[in-house]
């Protein structure tokens, strides 16, 4: 077996335990189109995992996503469908969630499709990565009340020239860049968003069965 095909159901297989742990039965779709999880309720979950790779900040994880769909042919094999621009797959048309899951460190994001709609990656990173927890007001304003840029540095533990570029302007679109990564952190082990998915779901094959009798009594 591949290495990458291997990675990739060990994957699936360790969130389909996850799941298990937590009352949900996962069941396997013969032909992955978008899903690699279905639940008993219906609920879509595709899976992506990564090793983690080397950095000064913990290290990072970076889940590749698509650029495009697959379309099969009995002709020339397979290829992919040119009306899929790059970075314009619809991903919560195929699935409910993404469960990333990092290898390494065993954690686990659980990100609604929607969020990743036209993305062709997620990455996420260590646990200390200054960009990520970097105030800068804050720091604009230690600098106002007279502390020096050694102290701001010591303070929010960055290097002197990090406080220079804040200072400066010139951190600004860093900070953009990773305000999208601060989301998709905020979704680690947010398992029960399946859960309410799954609670949803079953209500309302509830009350389509109550509907039901009534129309037929």
């Amino acid at each position: 077996m591949a290495p990458r095909l291997a990675q990739g159901q060990a994957g699936v297989y360790t969130v389909a335990a996850q799941l298990l742990l937590r009352g949900i039965n996962p069941c396997f779709p013969a032909v992955d189109c978008g899903a690699d999880i279905l639940t008993d309720w219906g609920t879509r979950v595709q899976v992506k995992c990564s090793h983690r790779r080397p950095s000064i900040w913990g290290g990072t994880y970076h889940f590749a996503l698509s650029s495009g769909i697959t379309v099969y042919t009995g002709v020339n094999g397979y290829k992919k469908n040119p009306l899929r621009e790059r970075g314009s797959r619809t991903y919560s048309n195929e699935c409910d969630f993404f469960a990333l899951w990092g290898i390494e460190d065993n954690r686990f994001w659980i990100v609604p499709a929607a969020l990743l709609d036209g993305k062709t990656a997620a990455i996420m990173v260590g646990s200390d990565c200054p960009w990520l927890r970097l105030d800068m007001a804050a720091i604009r304003g230690d600098s106002e009340s007279g502390m020096s840029q050694r102290a701001i540095a010591d303070k929010y533990n960055i290097s002197q020239k990090s406080v220079l570029r804040v200072l400066h302007g010139k951190i600004i679109k860093v900070n953009v860049e990773t305000g999208f990564s601060k989301v998709l952190l905020s979704y680690e082990n947010r398992w029960e968003l399946i859960l309410a998915e799954e609670n949803l779901l079953s209500e309302g094959e509830a009350n389509l069965e109550v509907s039901a009798m009534a129309g037929e009594v």
